[in-house]
């Protein structure tokens, strides 16, 4: 049975490298993004999933790297899309692009009930 870490678990929920290697070939896959000063939109995913799934802050996980942008230039490079919206279509993109056909195909409708 497979288990998964609870909301209080100490254990990163995205450990296992290949849900790692998925989500980061979603991101770069739908999320455009434009780098400077030597570093590639793979390097600023890593960090932004390795923050997510240690539930830390981009500060605190730029510290704890080596060879890794500040948590200021880290910042500097999302602060760059000003379209909340537009990033928001992207990331909802992305997400639909991982489920499986079949359950695509799924419509589920739950009627709203007024008691």
């Amino acid at each position: 049975m497979t288990t998964y870490p609870s909301s209080l678990s100490p254990a990163p929920v995205l450990a296992d490298e290949a849900t790692l290697e998925a989500t980061l070939d979603c991101l770069l896959e739908h999320i455009p993004l434009e780098m400077e000063g030597g570093y590639t939109c793979q390097d600023l995913f890593e960090i932004l999933l390795r923050t997510a799934s240690r539930n830390s802050s981009i500060q605190h996980t730029a510290q704890r790297l080596q060879g890794v942008p500040s948590g200021n230039g880290i910042r500097y490079h999302l602060d760059k899309s000003d379209d909340m919206t537009r990033v928001e279509h992207d990331l909802n993109k992305a997400l639909q692009s991982r489920i499986p056909p079949r359950c695509a195909r799924v419509n589920i409708v739950l009627p709203l009930t007024c008691t």
